[in-house]
């Protein structure tokens, strides 16, 4: 992806996991093209293959308490 400066950049996605909340999601606009809270069931689509191996890897970690490697 090429940036409004220039710069060329690799796509990647960050999750987190959060149970409380408070105030507003204010992303840095120079960098970020989107920034959402989602359910964890309702991923945005379409979405990065290695992205959807972390989603169920921390959903079976969620269940069992196991930690998950691939």
């Amino acid at each position: 992806m090429t940036c409004t400066n220039g710069d060329v950049t690799h796509c990647f996605a960050l999750c987190f996991v959060a149970r409380r909340w408070s105030g507003e999601l204010s992303p840095g606009r120079d960098e970020v093209v989107r920034a959402q809270f989602r359910a964890l069931g309702d991923p945005p689509r379409p979405l990065h293959p290695p992205t959807a191996v972390v989603l169920e890897m921390f959903r079976e970690f969620s269940s069992t308490g196991r930690f998950q490697a691939r």
